[in-house]
């Protein structure tokens, strides 16, 4: 029995043409990847910043990370656009506004699971 595998860089070239919607929008696959690139690049240089103007943004990356693994697509993103609409500096860090944000969001578990 012979198995044909294909190349796995002529499957990627393929893959990386075809178009995908996420959130509204529709871009090639490669797009995709390339603003995923660009955000790690980011991320990353502001972790190693150390700049306490960076500590709002870097706690709502680790938010968002651990809400994305509980909530798929579409609602992570929405529950993230609201943590960045709401926590803005350190003094919004209370109970209530992340209350406020996985309310907005309609948080699958709802806000009393969502802010254990």
């Amino acid at each position: 029995m012979h198995i044909t595998i294909p190349d796995v860089s002529e499957t990627l070239d393929r893959l990386m043409t075809v178009e995908s919607t996420f959130d509204g929008t529709t871009q090639p696959i490669r797009q995709w990847v390339s603003e995923h690139r660009a955000k790690i690049k980011d991320n990353r240089s502001r972790i190693k910043d150390k700049s306490p103007a960076n500590d709002i943004l870097i706690l709502n990356m680790f938010l968002r990370d651990l809400l994305v693994r509980a909530i798929k697509g579409e609602m992570g993103s929405r529950v993230y656009e609201k943590l960045l609409a709401v926590i803005k500096t350190k003094a919004d860090l209370i109970e209530t506004n992340y209350r406020e944000v996985l309310k907005n969001a309609n948080y699958r578990w709802g806000v009393d699971d969502g802010c254990k």
